[in-house]
């Protein structure tokens, strides 16, 4: 079990541009608080937050870091790795929007 199991973990997902629209983020969050029991805190790095849930924090999408081919780059998602990004700290599941949740999520942070 996660050792500090009273400090909520982190929950962060990535949307851009209008492929998924808020409701993937929304029904995403409603996915985790069902089935994530330990306090959490949802994340959401976008470009744009209109009719994300009010509960979901929101993270600036990054500039591009000098990718000189088409941006947003696949690699974005490699950035959300990076120690401190969007002032994340301690345990941090990434989800991609088009996931459905159908069952516990504690074992992720339980390993």
């Amino acid at each position: 079990m996660n050792k500090r199991a009273d400090q909520p973990v982190n929950v962060i997902c990535l949307k851009y541009g209008t492929r998924y629209p808020a409701s993937y983020v929304n029904k995403l969050h409603a996915g985790v608080t069902r089935h994530l029991k330990r306090p959490f805190l949802f994340h959401c790095c976008t470009d744009d937050p209109t009719d994300i849930a009010e509960d979901v924090k929101i993270i600036p999408f990054p500039d591009n870091p000098g990718i000189k081919s088409h941006w947003p780059h696949v690699l974005v998602k490699l950035m959300l790795t990076k120690d401190g990004f969007g002032d994340l700290a301690g345990p941090t599941l990434f989800l991609d929007l088009d996931l459905v949740i159908m069952d516990d999520l504690d074992p992720f942070f339980d390993y």
